[in-house]
């Protein structure tokens, strides 16, 4: 999902102290959910915020999806979607992802960012995948891009859909702010 180049990104700043924020109107999230093999259903979250936190040549990513803002389905879809099923929006407005630390010099490169995902009061350890850039300045220039794919019964999504399979999608295209927050 391009986290892992977005801490590439940031490599130059590592031995600034603070947070590097994501821009709110570039940034989003995509879900798919399988059915009968292949990803098919799914949306698009238009409220994907996060940051970086920088911290001795260490980076932590934080991201924070508002469940709501969903969209990309029939009514009827989203309504079942943020219902209490499969999001339940009305009692868990927020989606977390937090990585563990991981030291900036080590992310030049592809590769994997682990951390632990939050979806409905539950906290699973997951993995997000990143594609290579298609820019020089990635996250500044060009979307930064990493996928994850999560078990929806770990995270008691859409109890009783039985179409649905148990695989859900979820990729994260993320452009970071052009100013740096300071601490």
């Amino acid at each position: 999902m391009g986290l892992l180049l977005l801490v590439a990104l940031a490599c130059p700043f590592a031995e600034e102290q603070g947070e590097r924020v994501w821009s709110a109107e570039d940034s989003y999230a995509e879900f798919a959910v399988s059915t009968l093999g292949f990803f098919s259903a799914g949306g698009v979250f238009r409220g994907l915020s996060g940051r970086l936190l920088l911290d001795r040549g260490q980076v932590i990513i934080e991201a924070e999806i508002a469940v709501e803002s969903l969209e990309g389905l029939r009514e009827s879809e989203r309504r079942w979607a943020l219902g209490p099923a499969f999001f339940d929006a009305a009692h868990h407005p927020r989606i977390f992802f937090q990585s563990e630390p991981i030291p900036c010099a080590a992310l030049q490169g592809a590769g994997s960012i682990p951390g632990q995902l939050s979806i409905k009061g539950v906290r699973r350890p997951v993995r997000f995948e990143l594609s290579a850039p298609s820019c020089a300045r990635a996250g500044l220039d060009c979307p930064l891009e990493a996928k994850g794919v999560i078990r929806r019964t770990s995270f008691s999504l859409g109890r009783g859909a039985l179409a649905l399979g148990d695989r859900i999608l979820l990729r994260l295209s993320i452009r970071l702010a052009r100013e740096t927050a300071r601490e």
